[in-house]
């Protein structure tokens, strides 16, 4: 129990209602690794980080953590979130594994019809892989939800994509 309870006050969780996180050097090469290894599979550029919109995805990431929501932020960039439910004893969850779950989406996507099966989610996808984005900026942000860890990710894009009527490549 000492060494949990070290562990969270390292980790400031005891601390602070919520606690945000920059990605660091390791976790932007994983998801710029990430969505970039996405957007080749349809012969799309990759993304390049851009700071200016991880500080927004910042400020949107700590909004949902003070206010314990999990919904989009009214911004002009192109947004992705995804929350993840984690206990006190496995708090720890990779950038990638959001980045993915959004490429999953890919199964469910067709191209030809520029749409997705039905009662599927394919939009997070369809962001990462619209042809017109260039840069993408990460954030996460944990809070205590009983006895659950929840860690939002916000990732926002540049510029945005998914215009209705419009195929992403």
């Amino acid at each position: 129990m000492k060494y949990i309870l070290s562990l969270m006050l390292l980790w400031g969780i005891i601390l602070t209602p919520f606690s945000s996180y920059a990605a660091s050097i390791q976790e932007k090469n994983k998801i710029i690794t990430e969505h970039n290894a996405i957007r080749k599979s349809v012969k799309i550029p990759g993304l390049l980080w851009d700071n200016s919109l991880a500080k927004s995805a910042e400020q949107w990431a700590k909004k949902l953590a003070t206010k314990k929501s999990f919904e989009h932020s009214n911004t002009s960039n192109g947004e992705n979130l995804y929350i993840y439910w984690v206990s006190w004893q496995t708090l720890t969850s990779l950038w990638n594994d959001a980045v993915k779950s959004w490429g999953d989406e890919k199964n469910w996507y067709d191209i030809t019809k520029n749409s997705c099966q039905k009662w599927k989610v394919c939009g997070h996808y369809t962001q990462i892989i619209w042809k017109n984005t260039k840069k993408v900026g990460c954030w996460k942000a944990l809070y205590r939800d009983g006895d659950w860890e929840k860690v939002i990710w916000v990732c926002q894009y540049s510029p945005a994509g998914n215009y209705k009527g419009e195929k992403p490549y």
